[in-house]
């Protein structure tokens, strides 16, 4: 039975309270992801890309399970990461970010590239691991980690740290960077466990990015454009060029802007968010958002995208909390049934449904104004 139809049957004296609610059916959302998606020996499957497996995927995989309290479950993913993805594979402590079916019928790494995005993730995760679990002592690794991110993954340019999105060449330009992988609540904790880097200065450089790399709507961009000389943020004009639409990889953003508020309380992720306005004003018109917008505001295609309605949640509660719980009743309770949200097959989706949820359940626990006790029902 789906949570809406629990609920339903719940009679109001006999309710029980929505955060245990909402809690409920994340963890039962874990559970099912986890017999779905999760291999036995730790491999996290993409169902809808040939059965490969990604760094971004056993990162996910990771940062979940740490945060359900669920010990096996991320040590078996994180064995099978270094196992797969790293050792053998890299001289460094990044991970290589696609394994699966290789030309020759075999099955391994067949890109031993790294995606900055996954390695922070896993770096997160093995910290949240670290606190929660300090006899299994990640110290090490996360340090090894933390280093090569930052040495490997980032670029000094006129002054300023940025953030790349792997580890690519660093002299040609001008350089893609994806705005979706500043994660400036996560370098408040990278600045913590790793004082040797000077974390906090990409904290500064992600709102630059999210400042810079906007379409005429205000909102991010897919990716972005570093020219490696001058620092200079621009995007993407040729109008065959998908890199400045509002799509898969950008709508993360409205998600790490979220998680900063919510975690740390910088203003400037709430001035961010009220400057993309534009995807409140189109929900509240047409009570549906495209799962691809160009850089004019027109809609690439016709669908929606449940993951894009996850990472937008906890956002959209940030500015207008009335219009957050309309769409968390009428987009993601709605297409939630038997644990899994909306194709069970799209592991991307229930990730980023998934994670939405768990910072929106975070807002309405400590940010909601005092004397508020209004709750999704």
């Amino acid at each position: 039975m789906s949570v809406a139809a629990t609920e339903a049957a719940t009679t109001p004296e006999a309710q029980p309270d929505p955060d245990a609610s909402i809690h409920a059916a994340l963890a039962a959302s874990w559970d099912a992801y986890k017999t779905r998606f999760v291999q036995e020996d730790g491999r996290v499957i993409d169902f809808n890309d040939n059965g490969v497996s990604t760094s971004e995927g056993q990162a996910y995989g990771l940062l979940r399970a740490v945060w359900m309290d669920d010990f096996a479950t991320f040590q078996r993913i994180l064995d099978w990461t270094d196992s797969n993805l790293n050792a053998n594979i890299r001289a460094d402590h990044l991970h290589a970010w696609k394994w699966g079916p290789r030309d020759d019928g075999s099955w391994g790494v067949y890109d031993r590239t790294s995606a900055t995005d996954a390695d922070e993730w896993i770096a997160l995760a093995l910290i949240e691991a670290d606190k929660r679990w300090p006899e299994a002592d990640y110290h090490a690794r996360i340090a090894s980690l933390l280093d090569d991110i930052w040495t490997r993954q980032s670029l000094e340019v006129a002054g300023r740290r940025y953030l790349l999105g792997g580890d690519w060449p660093k002299t040609a330009g001008p350089i893609r960077i994806n705005p979706s992988y500043y994660l400036p609540s996560a370098y408040r904790l990278f600045s913590r466990t790793d004082p040797a880097h000077p974390w906090m200065t990409l904290v500064d450089t992600s709102y630059e990015v999210f400042a810079a790399c906007r379409s005429r709507t205000g909102l991010p961009t897919n990716w972005c454009l570093l020219d490696p000389h001058t620092g200079r943020l621009t995007i993407s004009t040729d109008l065959l060029d998908r890199s400045s639409d509002f799509g898969y990889d950008a709508f993360r953003v409205l998600w790490n802007l979220a998680a900063d508020y919510v975690e740390h309380g910088d203003p400037r992720s709430l001035e961010a968010l009220e400057s993309m306005d534009w995807l409140r004003r189109y929900w509240v018109l047409r009570k549906e958002i495209p799962a691809t917008i160009t850089a004019d505001g027109i809609p690439l295609v016709s669908h929606e995208y449940i993951g894009m309605y996850g990472a937008w949640l906890p956002a959209l509660a940030l500015v207008d909390p009335v219009e957050a719980q309309r769409v968390y009743k009428a987009k993601l309770l709605t297409q939630y049934h038997n644990g899994l949200w909306g194709n069970p097959n799209d592991y991307y989706a229930q990730n980023w449904t998934w994670f939405g949820i768990h910072l929106y359940r975070q807002f309405l626990r400590t940010v909601r104004p005092p004397g508020d006790q209004s709750m999704p029902d």
